[in-house]
């Protein structure tokens, strides 16, 4: 997939400097540049910014899941609330991609929306790599 929307020399220079401070690489870097170019276009950066806290919220709970298991009551606490926040980041990705023209909205939501397992395995990866750009925002001390 490759981004195709303006901004997209902005959203590239961003992830460049994520990777960089980071030293991770994004799998996912043309998906979220199709997401941050699609939030530009329609005035929808703070609907991305909240995407991103959830991703943020998705990558502990999910690492903390698969660490303990579901046993203490705490943890099954966590995995209801892991399980409303997928379908919450779910609905704000939908609704970011759904008016969107560019060709590559059919292959983004077949990825990463489908109800399937390999459907939310590719979407928690997806909100990992979100997670960063959270991250970022907040070492950085940006909004």
């Amino acid at each position: 997939m490759t981004p195709r929307s303006v901004g997209s020399s902005s959203h590239q220079s961003l992830l460049d400097d994520i990777e960089r401070v980071s030293g991770k690489q994004f799998q996912y870097r043309s998906e979220i540049e199709f997401l941050m170019s699609v939030a530009h276009l329609r005035s929808m950066e703070t609907l991305f910014s909240e995407l991103t806290f959830y991703a943020k919220f998705i990558t502990s709970a999910f690492t903390l899941l698969q660490r303990a298991g579901i046993g203490s009551e705490e943890v099954r606490k966590v995995a209801t609330e892991f399980e409303v926040t997928i379908e919450k980041a779910s609905t704000l990705t939908k609704t970011l991609v759904k008016e969107s023209s560019d060709p590559m909205k059919h292959e983004f939501t077949t990825r990463f929306l489908s109800q399937s397992p390999a459907g939310l395995s590719s979407f928690v990866s997806l909100m990992r790599e979100l997670s960063w750009i959270k991250n970022y925002t907040l070492d950085a001390g940006r909004p």
